[in-house]
């Protein structure tokens, strides 16, 4: 085996044996908690956008209409200052 081929077999297995200890790490509350990881996540948020990565806002719930009667609702009852309306006239 060349020097070369020696370097790169190296390399290689530092970069893998640092990726797993980074997932095992990552996996923690501490982690979750760290000032590194804010800050990467801002890093993100301000570089994403070069790179075509944006946030799109949900889509707001549409409105409903509230209080209509349903088949299971009385009616309520009217207010007593008012004279009933006769039959017929609206």
């Amino acid at each position: 085996m060349n020097v070369g081929a020696l370097v790169a077999l190296v390399f290689l297995a530092v970069m893998l044996g640092g990726f797993v200890l980074f997932f095992l790490y990552s996996r923690t509350p501490m982690w979750r908690a760290s000032e590194t990881r804010m800050a990467m996540m801002r890093m993100l948020v301000i570089i994403g956008p070069m790179f075509g990565m944006r946030f799109e806002n949900p889509p707001p719930d549409r409105p409903a209409v509230m209080g209509g009667l349903g088949p299971d609702q009385e009616p309520a009852p009217e207010d007593p200052r008012v004279p009933p309306t006769p039959e017929g006239i609206s």
